[in-house]
């Protein structure tokens, strides 16, 4: 029986060994700006720094946001495109959308809004009138599904950055928590969490 192969981040080019300290720094640097909220009659929960949604408060009511990435599933689908004829465009956008509506949710939030962001090399990208159909209506439809609104975006055009062929999507959202955030302070191993 083979064994199973894994593959590790530092094999794709990207190695936490090197990445941790520089978001340590840009942590810290990012924490001092938390007083600025204070001039504008809002504060920010603490413990949502470094968690997958960055929450904040005025009064009783708390707001969330998430900026998140899905990668390069666009070169899979490209792929089987070729074998099936779909574009499975419309899935990738649901996958983009999901995940960056997960991201809110793991904190308690209901979206409000969704940003799309979406990379390419340049503009022959988008002349494929199906793909783009179907990744338009992909993102709309799990907007919908969401209850989210889809608030608009970016396609930035980056030549000799973003490899030709490929796209890379994400995106950024907010969200309403109703009762309480949740953070991983809360959540406590071998037993129910209440988080009202």
């Amino acid at each position: 029986m083979k064994a199973k192969k894994s593959i590790t981040y530092s094999q794709v080019g990207d190695n936490y060994e090197t990445k941790d300290p520089i978001k340590k720094l840009f942590q810290q640097a990012a924490r001092k700006t938390g007083q600025n909220l204070v001039k504008r009659g809002f504060t920010e929960v603490e413990d949502s720094r470094g968690e997958s949604a960055y929450v904040w408060k005025q009064n009783d009511v708390f707001m969330a946001s998430v900026i998140e990435g899905l990668g390069t599933k666009n070169l899979i689908a490209d792929d089987t495109r070729k074998t099936t004829g779909k574009t499975y465009y419309d899935v990738i956008a649901h996958d983009t959308v999901a995940t960056i509506i997960n991201d809110l949710v793991t904190v308690g939030a209901l979206p409000l809004v969704v940003h799309a962001y979406w990379a390419i090399e340049d503009n022959d990208w988008l002349y494929d009138t199906k793909r783009m159909t179907d990744l338009i209506t992909g993102w709309k439809n799990a907007c919908d599904l969401s209850g989210a609104s889809w608030g608009g975006g970016e396609t930035a055009t980056m030549k000799q950055v973003v490899v030709k062929g490929v796209a890379e999507f994400g995106g950024s959202a907010i969200g309403i928590i109703k009762s309480k955030p949740i953070t991983d302070k809360k959540i406590k191993g071998g037993r129910q969490n209440n988080f009202s």
